[in-house]
């Protein structure tokens, strides 16, 4: 079925129910929700959970064309409604805007700027998928832009991008970031065309300081050998910085290259964990004071947050933009998208946060 622009979930859902001559208490028993959120949505003045809209699919027995138009209708209007909204309070799954939304990791913070003002001063740091690794090293390259000015050079890369497969590609991307543009390097002769840069930085005065998230993959391509790994820590005792983010440590990453080139002894590592509780207070106590959250509502953080004796960053951002969405559209146009009394409403929450972080976490949830 052909996507009209003027078409809305509400509309959309009501020629369905109505195709099957169901009225909307039948729809709304079949789907197991009042006859008065069937009623809200066929209106426009409420869109459901993802959760519900399954719920409805299954109770109208879509076809299969029928139910992904439902659903891509559902999407658009949840994407219309989104932009409406306010600033953004949390910031669930996405790059770090800025220094201060850096919460907690008081010691990396320290740790990481100290070195960077080191001549060669290498971090690493190592932790669990989605426990903040990336946000740490963005932390250290926004701050060395805004506060360090011009005695710093840095630069941010992902070695999992396809164009750091090779050494060579290694290093016309490094230059890149560095320098600007590979060309007057050569990035073509390898490690030494870092050298070069690396020797043009330091007699101008200045840094440089290389970032690099996710460092295991080096570790898993033959085109890194003991040659490179040997040469990159030369480059350091010249003066280049490097901060990396990786699963593993360096020694389990390089395993014996790490030996023999003897890399990983010009670090200092970083072993990054799940929120203390008091970090925890402190990003629960700022952000629902942003967010206008009650007493009761920053214990949903709480609550959520929660993984085995600590609680996890990336869970704290989720569960206050679930709710905070909620908020918003409750307070703007839909009453009945927050229902703080009715157990219903928090069987939803549940639902949602539980399929959208096992989504980031692609079935390896610590908790």
């Amino acid at each position: 079925m052909k996507e009209a622009e003027s078409d809305s979930f509400g509309a959309c859902l009501k020629r369905y129910r109505e195709a099957r001559g169901l009225s909307q208490e039948e729809l709304a028993e079949r789907a197991g929700v009042h006859p008065n959120t069937i009623s809200a949505i066929e209106r426009g003045e409420h869109l459901p959970r993802k959760s519900t809209v399954e719920l409805l699919i299954k109770a109208l027995d879509l076809s299969e064309q029928e139910a992904e138009y439902l659903r891509k209708l559902w999407f658009r209007d949840l994407l219309r409604r989104r932009r409406r909204t306010t600033s953004p309070v949390f910031w669930f799954n996405v790059p770090l805007p800025a220094p201060g939304q850096l919460y907690g990791r008081s010691r990396e913070q320290r740790v990481l700027l100290r070195r960077a003002a080191m001549k060669g001063g290498c971090t690493s740091i190592v932790g669990p998928r989605r426990i903040g690794k990336t946000w740490l090293l963005s932390y250290l390259s926004q701050m060395v832009k805004e506060e360090r000015g011009s005695r710093f050079r840095i630069g941010f890369l992902d070695a999992a991008l396809p164009g750091c497969e090779t050494a060579e590609e290694f290093t016309a991307c490094a230059i890149r970031e560095l320098h600007g543009s590979p060309d007057s390097f050569e990035a073509r002769r390898g490690l030494k065309s870092l050298e070069s840069l690396v020797r043009t930085i330091t007699s101008k005065g200045q840094t440089p300081i290389l970032c690099i998230d996710g460092f295991g993959r080096f570790g898993n391509r033959a085109a890194f050998d003991l040659s490179f790994f040997t040469e990159l820590r030369a480059i350091t005792q010249l003066g280049l910085g490097l901060a990396t983010a990786s699963r593993h440590t360096l020694f389990e990453i390089i395993g014996d290259y790490g030996d023999t080139s003897g890399l990983f002894n010009v670090f200092r590592q970083c072993k990054l964990g799940v929120f203390t509780l008091q970090e925890a207070e402190t990003f629960i106590d700022a952000k629902g004071a942003e967010a206008g959250f009650s007493l009761e509502e920053q214990d949903v953080l709480r609550r959520y947050g929660r993984c085995g004796d600590g609680f996890f960053p990336l869970r704290l951002q989720l569960a206050g933009e679930l709710l905070l969405e909620d908020k918003q559209l409750a307070a703007s146009e839909d009453p009945d998208a927050y229902r703080p009394d009715d157990p219903h409403y928090w069987q939803e929450f549940e639902q949602d946060f539980q399929a959208s972080y096992r989504e980031v976490m692609h079935g390896e949830a610590p908790c």
